[in-house]
């Protein structure tokens, strides 16, 4: 896939090397990441994932649940479509994508996982990914050159790239940098948690930041509880479902659609579409016969069956499964 690429660049290890940062985001320190990668070449990615995590189901589940990539059966994939995962991380996405479609270009910022992921892709015979170390904000693409970009619990953190500047800006930029990157008629998909979800109202903590409440706030408010208990700026910015319309039209986008993704879109049971006016009589009964060890979860599908009754789920969901389609020429 060099005839993406706006010039030449080094390969080491199947990585090619687009930028020479030295961030580090994972959910591992250094040195336990680069054992892992170290251990995944010698016994298995798959024995050294569930030996070193048979204790900590979140973890383990964020790297090996294939079910948060099932979101692309929605989109008109074909065997020819070429896909941008950014913050591809674990490969979670990137390797159920790449068995479905022509090709995968899979980007970092950390160089550590992005040698995970190809370790993975070589374990399960897939070739039909490139792997690269680079910043999207200073990405080596041409443009127009993907039918999809996948921002999967990235959106987020982008405001952490430049903490000089305003998070919605960064965010802005990320998705303006997208728009150009898509072929037209191309989608981009973002995985995100909606500020407003009814289990941060009911107490559950803030996935970035760790404290209550806090994405119920005002941003300046937010950031002065940041401050107070995380030492540093507020700039993991989440939005409600109409703030995330208008951020996606501000950066070009015009043709939107919301999933709520069932229970999360970490780990997706079923995808339901916010804009059609009846919840379907399965998630009806999908909710009521759940059951959970957690009373915040309990909660949670209580007052979901409730909205549902009056077709008003739509604000409040955990997280989005958000669709958007660059217009054809």
């Amino acid at each position: 896939m060099k005839n993406l690429f706006k010039q030449i660049y080094p390969v080491h290890d199947g990585i090619y090397l687009c930028s020479e940062s030295g961030h580090y985001y994972s959910d591992l320190d250094n040195k336990r990441m680069s054992k892992l990668v170290a251990e995944c070449v010698s016994k298995g990615w798959r024995k050294t994932v569930k030996e070193n995590f048979y204790d900590n189901p979140f973890l383990f589940n964020i790297i090996t649940d294939e079910s948060r990539a099932d979101w692309q059966y929605l989109l008109p994939l074909t065997e020819d479509s070429v896909a941008l995962d950014i913050g591809a991380g674990w490969g979670t996405i990137s390797i159920p994508l790449a068995r479905n479609i022509k090709h995968v270009v899979a980007l970092d910022g950390t160089l550590d996982r992005l040698q995970f992921l190809s370790t993975r892709a070589k374990q399960e015979n897939i070739e039909n990914i490139t792997v690269i170390h680079a910043d999207i904000f200073k990405h080596p693409f041409k443009e127009e050159s993907f039918d999809l970009v996948s921002f999967n619990g990235v959106l987020e953190w982008v405001g952490l790239n430049d903490l000089g500047q305003n998070p919605q800006e960064r965010q802005k930029e990320a998705l303006r940098i997208a728009y150009s990157l898509l072929k037209p008629g191309g989608y981009l998909y973002i995985g995100i948690e909606n500020a407003l979800g009814l289990k941060y109202l009911l107490g559950e903590p803030d996935d970035h930041t760790g404290i209550k409440y806090i994405s119920y706030l005002s941003r300046e408010e937010a950031n002065e509880m940041n401050l107070k208990w995380n030492k540093n700026e507020y700039s993991t910015y989440t939005y409600t479902k109409q703030g995330y319309q208008q951020l996606l039209e501000l950066s070009g986008f015009r043709n939107v659609d919301f999933f709520y993704p069932h229970p999360d879109y970490k780990r997706i049971e079923f995808l339901y579409n916010l804009s059609e006016n009846n919840v379907s009589s399965y998630l009806v009964e999908f909710l009521r016969y759940t059951k959970s060890s957690s009373s915040i979860s309990e909660r949670v599908n209580d007052l979901e069956r409730f909205l549902i009754e009056y077709e008003q789920l739509s604000p409040f969901p955990a997280s989005y499964s958000i669709f958007a389609r660059k217009e054809e020429n």
